[in-house]
């Protein structure tokens, strides 16, 4: 499959996955528990993310794997999430994230609160990854180093990187856009 038809890499240097069938269906499931968990893998990629950790993931998958990072990096990590994703517009920020809620948090969020409350809900979700046996942790230190990114991800694929040229072209312009990202390591 031609990686082009996998991901795009925004003018922010955000890498994101086209195919939006596996993070909806997660989402989904994530916030309706009631509902049967059970994915269509026609409509997955090889490779896929998902902000959420679902049990039926070990079961779907030969290997599962997380982005960790040290907690004092996160609020850092906020700031840049808020500014790539956002504009820097909290307001967006609060849009997105209010309907994922609980009624009872969602009730209480608004502008002056919501990257605390994403900020506990993410270290939360990171305490909880890293102690859940079915996922490896990858550090996002090592998205700054070219070899040790080569090894992730050939790891992931489970067989060399084939379009070197396009990894490297892609890396290059993720280096640079995201060099305040770095400068938290």
């Amino acid at each position: 499959m031609d990686s082009h038809q996998l991901f795009e890499q925004q003018a922010s240097g955000r890498v994101t996955i086209q195919n939006t069938y596996f993070k909806n269906t997660t989402q989904l499931f994530y916030y309706n528990p009631s509902i049967t968990q059970q994915f269509d893998n026609s409509k997955m990629f090889p490779i896929e993310n998902s902000h959420y950790w679902l049990d039926c993931y070990a079961h779907l998958a030969d290997r599962c794997v997380f982005i960790d990072y040290p907690e004092q990096s996160q609020q850092g990590i906020l700031e840049i999430y808020l500014e790539k994703v956002f504009n820097n517009n909290i307001q967006k920020m609060l849009n997105l994230n209010l309907p994922n809620q609980h009624p009872y948090v969602a009730s209480k969020m608004n502008v002056g609160n919501v990257q605390d409350i994403l900020n506990i809900h993410w270290r939360k979700n990171i305490k909880v990854w890293q102690s859940n046996s079915n996922l490896k942790a990858i550090q996002l230190e090592d998205f700054f180093h070219r070899s040790r990114l080569i090894a992730i991800v050939e790891t992931l694929i489970d067989q060399p990187i084939s379009c070197m040229d396009d990894f490297d072209s892609i890396y290059s312009n993720w280096l640079a856009s995201n060099a305040k990202l770095h400068s938290l390591f």
